[in-house]
Formats: structure tokens, sequence, C-alpha cells
């Protein structure tokens, strides 16, 4: 229940042009859970942060809870990938791809929407990796370990295709 969902757009946009609303809700939805919300509530990132600091006492701000949200969806890159989930098609719904009255989006328009996920991200466009430099910028860098060994798996899996 965590996935984002692109804004409202009109259906002859290309998908990878979408892909930045879609992290924009994904960050908000993931803040949501953090802070035991109910996603299904209107809540904005303003209206968290407000929450977040009456709750707390604090002072936080907008960048902070979206950076704390980049911060989960990183770790979950790398753990899905130690998990095997590294195929793109594992991670894709189905009906994006299967339909009745065929596929509404070909395989290409899909894994050019999941780079661009991967850009926007700050990650390796190709293996949906961070760099070592971008987890030290997170205050992730105990995660350099993970990452380089999702990185071994990922060229195993390459190497078997």
């Amino acid at each position: 229940h965590l996935r984002g969902w692109p804004q409202m757009h009109d259906p002859d946009t290309p998908l990878k042009n979408t892909v930045e609303s879609m992290i924009n809700d994904r960050d908000r939805k993931v803040v949501m859970d953090l802070m035991g919300l109910c996603i299904f509530n209107p809540y904005s990132v303003d209206d968290m942060v407000k929450l977040y600091n009456l709750a707390t006492g604090k002072n936080i701000d907008n960048n902070y809870l979206l950076r704390v949200s980049t911060r989960i969806d990183t770790i979950a890159r790398i753990w899905h990938i130690l998990l095997g989930y590294i195929d793109v098609w594992s991670q894709v719904p189905r009906k994006m791809i299967v339909d009745e009255q065929g596929p509404r989006f070909r395989r290409e328009e899909i894994e050019e929407a999941v780079r661009e996920f991967y850009r926007l991200r700050g990650w390796d466009p190709e293996t949906g990796l961070p760099s070592h430099e971008y987890l030290r910028n997170m205050g992730l860098d105990w995660m350099i370990q993970y990452r380089d060994e999702a990185e071994r798996v990922l060229r195993q899996y390459s190497v078997g295709k």
C-alpha cells in the first residue's frame, strides 16, 4: 500500500513523464506510514510536518521528512535486491503489462520509466543502486556493505540471463 501513484494526467502522456509525481506520492505515503497515519486521509507533507512538530515539540521542515522517506526507499531498494527482487518485471504491477485489450504499456516504456525513477532518486539508472557517496550523503554509511553485496547479486543475475 506504500506504492506511489502518479497524479492524474492525459492518457497519452509518456509513462516516464509521470514518474516524478509518483515519487512525490510514494514519499508522502512512506511518511504517513512512519507517523502511523492512514494513507486514505488527505494529509499533505505540510500537514504532516505540523503534526510532527506539535507532537514532538521539534521544529522540522518538509525537506527533513522527505529525506527520511528517501532514506527508507534507498534501504528498501538494496534489501529487495538481496531478497531476490532483481528483475524490474518482478516489481511492475501485472495490470500494467497484461490487459484483456492488450498491454497498456510496452516493455520499453516501462523500462524507460524505471530508469527515470532510479535517476530521479539519485541512483544508478541501470542498476537502481545508490553510489557509496550517495549513501554517505544520506547518512547511510552502514548500508555500503549491503549495497556492495547487492551489486554482486545483480552481476551474478545478469550473467545468468
